[in-house]
């Protein structure tokens, strides 16, 4: 028996933290494949649905990513800072699937709750844009401190004010 099912089917008493190390231990190439045997032993670990939804979409795999979220939102208050991270995840997954309203409407309102994080107004920008509604893309984009922008956000804030000074057609 592996140490991650000897792990798996021993330590259940110990709780999640052993799982835990294992899968920080575990090697890049099956990361995945140890966090999905971890979450059909303990389907209630939020956290090991949270990674696994990040993974996968960060893996391209938006049909697992959105599965994994929508798991942890029933494991937990979709207030809560899983439930928060989750709700991002989601929306990220419509805007990849092509479905910006959707998304838009996520990220709004996580933008309330959030007031202050670039990532949750960055993919909002990415939906106005996806609208073709660059002025309201513009708008969100410089609630955003220009220190704080990720490299796409740098992208986004300069081809918007190009845009919008008529340099690019």
């Amino acid at each position: 028996m592996s140490l991650l099912n000897t792990a798996l089917h021993t330590l259940v008493p110990i709780g999640l933290t052993m799982q835990s190390w294992l899968i920080k231990e575990t090697p890049r190439d099956q990361y995945k494949d140890h966090l999905l045997k971890c979450l059909r032993a303990h389907p209630y670990w939020k956290s090991g649905h949270l990674k696994l939804a990040k993974l996968a979409f960060s893996e391209n795999d938006i049909a697992l990513a959105y599965a994994s979220a929508h798991a942890v939102l029933m494991l937990s208050a979709s207030s809560s800072n899983s439930g928060l991270s989750a709700r991002h995840v989601l929306a990220k997954c419509h805007l990849a699937r092509g479905q910006v309203n959707e998304a838009l409407v996520i990220l709004q309102r996580l933008k309330k709750e959030l007031p202050n994080e670039t990532t949750v107004k960055e993919d909002e920008v990415a939906c106005h844009m996806a609208l073709g509604d660059n002025e309201t893309a513009i708008d969100v984009i410089n609630q955003i401190p220009k220190m704080s922008l990720s490299d796409e956000g740098r992208a986004a804030y300069k081809f918007l004010n190009a845009k919008l000074n008529n340099r690019i057609q």
